[in-house]
C-alpha cells in the first residue's frame, strides 16, 4: 500500500473550507460523513503528470487499487495499434509492469462495487488470487486474467448498454466499437498465450491486478511483427485510458447511469430540476452508497423508502456522488470485525473549522496508510478507537493539537450484519461517542482485570483478559467485545437490534447506565450454553464466563454505568467490588479456632510437593469466603443473596468431593438455572445432608474446614426466611453460579 499523501502542512486553510458544510454545522448524517472522507481522500490525492484531467477524476477511483503499487506484474496490458486513418484497432501484443502510481493514473480505473459485474472503465481489476489454482501443480492458471479479463475488455464492456450512446455521439465512438470486434481477431488467440507465458507466479499469485488496455498511434499498414513500438511507456506515441476521451466519456456514462437506473422509476433518464445558482443539473436519489445500507434491494428494511421519489427527496448531484463514493478507503480503515461489522468514525464535533478538519485529515491518512492498520510489530491487535486515541495522544503530547479540539473529538459509531456483499443492515448506530469516555472504561476494566487476578479471589491464569503485562486497552476499546463475552449475542440474518447484547452495547456507546437486573437476566442464557453436565468436574461449570461477568459488573460500577435496581442492596453505584487482598502476616496461625486443632498435615500436590498444609488452605478458604460475604455489598446487605451465593460454593465443594471418589457429581445433575426461589431449600437440605454423610464417612476430615459457609447459610436462611425473599429467578440463579465459581478456585 502505497503510503504518500500529501502533506498537512502543504494544504492551505481554503482548501479545507471547502470541506466544511454551510454555516459551519457538524456532520448531521452517515451521508454527511462519507461526503467528508471522501473530500478528505481527494484532498490527500496527488495525481501524477499521467492522471486523466479534473474532469473525470472525480469518477476515477486509483485508491481502490492501492495495494498493487510496487508489485511485480500488477499491471497487464492490452497493446494495441491504433490507427485514425484506418479507424482501426489491431492488436500487437502484451505487456506486464510493476505497478506504479503512474501506471494506476494512465490506466484511469472506475471500480463497480457490486461483488459480480464489469468495472465502469475499460480498465479491469482482478481478484487477489488473481485466478490462479493452486490444486494445479504447476500453480500456473492464467486464464481468468487472458480469458476472463481480456473478455472483459474487448467483449464486455464494450457492449455496455449505458455507454452505447458515447459510441453514437462521440466522434472517437468508432475505438470502441473497434475495440469490441477484437474477440473475433485471431490474434487475441495468440496473445492469450503470450501473456501466460509471461506472467510468472513467484509471490505475484497473491496481487490483485489490474487489466487494461494501451494503443500504439500509428498510420502503418504493415503487420504487427513488422511494428516498432516504442520501449518508453512514456514516448508520445502510447496512448493510455486517461488519455483517450472518448474511453473517460464512457465511463463516466457508465458511472452515472448505474446511479441513475438504481432509482427504478420510469422516469429515470430524465433530469430533475435542481435548484441551485439558477442551474440545472441531473441528481440522483439513490448513488453511491459505500457502506450498502441505503438499497432499494431490500424493502423490508425500509418500508418507507420510495425509490421512484428517490431523487426528488434526496437528490444528489453525480459530483456528490462520486465524492460519497471514494470515502471507502476510510471507512474501511475505520472498521473492526467482532462477528459483525463496527464502523468507528471520526468526527470532531460543534462548529467545523480549517484547524479541526486538518486534524482530521491526519488522523484518517494516518490510520489509512499504516501497513496493516489492524496488528502491530509484535502481533498484537489494536480497534480503530484506539488506534485514534494513541494517534491524537501523540498530537497532544507533542503540543501539535489543543486540548479543546481533542475534547470535541467525537465517534458515529454502526454495528453492521452482512447478508449480502453488497447487503448491509445497521442494527445499532449512535452518533457522538466519545472516544475518551470509551477508553475511560477500556482502562477500568483493565484495572478491575488485574485487580481481581492479585487478590487472589478467583484464579485467572486461564484468563488473558487479567494478565498484568497485557494493554487490554486493545482488546476493550470497542464496547461490542465488552458485551459479546459475557452475553449471548448472534449475527444471524434474522437478528434483532433489541437483542440484549445489542442494547447493552448502544447504551454503552450513549454512556447511559445499564440496568443491573437486565443483565443478570441476560447473563443466565449465557452461561447455561456453556454449562455442560457431561464434562469433567474442572471443565463442567463456565467457571471463566462466570468471573468475566462479575468483571463486567465491577467495571461498570467503577465506571458510573450501572443503573442498581435490584432489591436488597445498598445504596451505592457499586455494588460489587473486588475485595482488598488481604496480607498474610495479618493471620496468626496459633489463633483459638476450630481449624487449628485440625491435622495439620500437609496437602500433597501432583508432583508429590507439601508446601501448603491442609491447615493453612483451610484458613485461606475461610479467609476467602469471609472476605467476599462482607466485602461484597451485594452479599453484605442481602442475607438471602449470600444464602444462595454460599449454596453455590457448597456445590462445587461437594461436587468435586463426590468426583474424587467416583461418585456422579452433584453439578452434572443440576446448572444454576435449575435453582428457583421455589426448590432452594430443596437443594439446600440437599447439600447440608450430603456434607454430613461425607463428614461422618471421613471422620470429618476435610469437610469440617467448611464449617463457615454451612454455619452461615444456615443463619441467614434463619434471618431471612425463602418466603421472604424478593430476589428475581435471574438474581438467585447469577449469585448460585458466581458462588459455584468462587468455590471451584483453590484458596492459598
Amino acid at each position: 500500500m502505497s503510503s504518500a499523501y500529501r502533506p498537512e502542512g502543504d494544504i492551505p486553510d481554503t482548501e479545507f473550507e471547502g470541506v466544511i458544510f454551510p454555516g459551519g454545522r457538524e456532520p448531521g448524517s452517515l451521508t454527511d460523513l462519507q461526503y467528508i472522507y471522501g473530500k478528505m481522500l481527494e484532498l490527500g490525492q496527488e495525481p501524477t503528470p499521467y492522471a486523466a484531467s479534473e474532469e473525470y477524476q472525480q469518477f476515477l477511483t486509483p485508491m481502490e487499487v492501492n495495494s498493487i503499487i510496487g508489485e511485480e506484474q500488477a499491471i497487464i496490458y492490452l497493446d494495441v495499434q491504433l490507427n485514425r486513418e484506418q479507424r482501426s484497432v489491431t492488436p500487437i501484443g502484451t505487456s506486464v509492469v510493476t505497478g506504479t502510481k503512474e501506471h494506476i493514473d494512465r490506466c484511469a480505473f472506475s471500480e463497480y462495487e457490486a461483488s459480480n459485474g464489469v468495472d465502469h472503465s475499460i480498465t479491469q481489476k482482478t481478484s487477489k488470487e488473481g485466478g490462479i489454482d493452486p490444486d494445479k501443480s504447476t500453480y500456473k492458471d492464467f486464464s481468468y486474467i487472458s480469458e476472463n479479463k481480456f473478455s472483459d475488455i474487448i467483449d464486455g464492456w464494450p457492449t455496455q448498454d449505458l455507454i452505447q450512446p458515447v459510441i453514437d455521439d462521440h466522434e472517437d465512438g468508432w475505438i470502441i466499437e473497434q475495440i469490441k470486434s477484437l474477440h473475433e481477431s485471431e490474434e487475441m488467440d495468440e496473445l492469450r498465450d503470450e501473456i501466460e507465458t509471461k506472467l510468472t507466479v513467484d509471490d505475484s499469485k497473491d496481487v490483485t491486478r489490474l487489466v487494461s488496455i494501451r494503443f500504439y498511434e500509428s498510420s502503418e499498414s504493415v503487420s504487427a511483427d513488422e511494428l516498432s513500438p516504442p520501449a518508453d511507456p512514456d514516448d508520445d506515441r502510447w496512448l493510455y485510458p486517461a488519455d483517450m476521451d472518448v474511453l473517460l466519456e464512457a465511463m463516466k456514462a457508465q458511472r452515472k447511469g448505474k446511479w441513475r437506473t438504481k432509482n427504478d422509476c420510469d422516469a429515470s433518464g430524465t433530469a430533475v430540476g435542481y435548484v441551485q445558482s439558477g442551474a440545472e443539473q441531473q441528481v440522483f436519489g439513490q448513488g453511491a452508497a459505500p457502506l450498502s445500507l441505503y438499497t432499494g434491494k431490500k424493502r423490508a428494511w425500509m418500508p418507507h423508502l420510495n425509490r421512484d421519489l428517490s431523487a426528488a427527496t434526496h437528490p444528489f448531484t453525480a459530483e456528490t456522488s462520486a465524492v460519497i463514493g471514494k470515502s471507502t478507503p476510510f471507512l474501511d480503515a475505520c472498521k473492526q470485525s467482532a462477528g459483525l461489522s463496527l464502523y468507528h468514525l471520526p468526527y470532531f464535533g460543534g462548529e467545523q473549522t480549517p484547524q479541526k478538519m486538518r486534524y482530521l485529515y491526519e488522523l484518517l491518512w494516518e490510520t489509512y496508510t499504516r501497513s496493516d492498520p489492524d496488528e502491530d510489530d509484535e502481533g498484537v491487535t489494536h480497534t480503530p478507537i484506539e488506534q485514534f486515541y494513541r494517534l491524537i495522544q501523540e498530537e497532544v503530547d507533542s503540543d501539535h493539537v489543543p486540548e479543546s479540539i481533542v475534547k470535541s473529538l467525537r465517534f458515529w459509531t454502526v454495528a453492521i450484519v452482512n447478508y449480502q456483499s453488497d447487503r448491509n443492515r445497521a442494527i445499532a448506530e449512535v452518533k457522538g461517542g466519545s472516544m475518551l469516555a470509551t477508553v475511560d472504561i477500556a482502562q477500568e476494566a483493565t484495572g478491575v482485570a488485574r485487580d481481581l487476578s492479585e487478590t487472589g479471589l478467583f484464579e485467572t491464569y486461564t484468563w488473558d483478559f487479567a494478565t498484568p503485562e497485557t494493554d487490554f486497552l486493545a482488546q476493550i476499546t470497542t464496547p461490542y467485545w465488552f458485551i459479546n463475552t459475557t452475553v449471548t449475542t448472534t449475527d444471524e440474518d434474522d437478528v434483532d437490534q433489541n437483542e440484549p447484547g445489542y442494547a447493552f452495547y448502544k447504551q454503552l456507546l450513549q454512556q447511559k447506565p445499564i440496568s443491573l437486573s437486565q443483565l443478570l437476566d441476560a447473563y443466565i442464557p449465557h452461561l447455561e450454553d456453556r454449562y455442560d453436565p457431561t464434562a469433567d468436574d474442572g471443565r463442567r461449570v463456565p467457571t471463566l464466563q462466570i468471573i468475566q461477568q462479575f468483571a463486567q459488573l465491577v467495571t461498570l460500577g467503577r465506571s458510573g454505568l450501572l443503573d442498581v435496581d435490584l432489591p436488597e442492596t445498598p445504596d451505592t453505584d457499586e455494588p460489587y467490588c473486588i475485595p482488598a487482598q488481604k496480607n498474610r502476616s495479618d493471620t496468626d496461625l496459633t489463633d483459638t479456632d476450630p481449624m487449628t486443632d485440625a491435622d495439620d498435615s500437609a496437602d500433597q500436590d501432583e508432583d508429590g510437593s507439601t508446601d501448603v498444609t491442609a491447615k493453612q488452605r483451610a484458613i485461606a478458604e475461610k479467609e476467602a469466603y469471609e472476605r467476599m460475604i462482607t466485602e461484597q455489598p451485594v452479599l453484605a446487605e442481602s442475607p438471602s443473596r449470600r444464602a444462595v451465593f454460599t449454596l453455590g460454593s457448597l456445590i462445587t465443594t461437594v461436587s468435586a468431593y463426590q468426583s474424587s471418589k467416583g461418585t456422579k457429581p452433584l453439578n452434572s445433575r443440576l446448572s444454576p438455572s435449575t435453582i428457583t426461589k421455589h426448590n432452594v431449600e430443596e437443594y439446600v437440605t440437599d447439600v447440608l445432608d450430603l456434607i454430613n454423610t461425607y463428614a461422618t464417612a471421613e471422620n470429618g476430615d476435610n469437610i469440617w474446614k467448611y464449617e463457615t459457609q454451612t454455619s452461615q447459610l444456615t443463619e441467614d436462611l434463619t434471618t431471612m426466611p425463602v418466603s421472604e425473599w424478593e430476589l428475581s429467578s435471574s438474581d438467585i440463579q447469577y449469585h448460585v453460579a458466581l458462588g459455584m465459581a468462587f468455590g471451584a478456585q483453590t484458596h492459598t
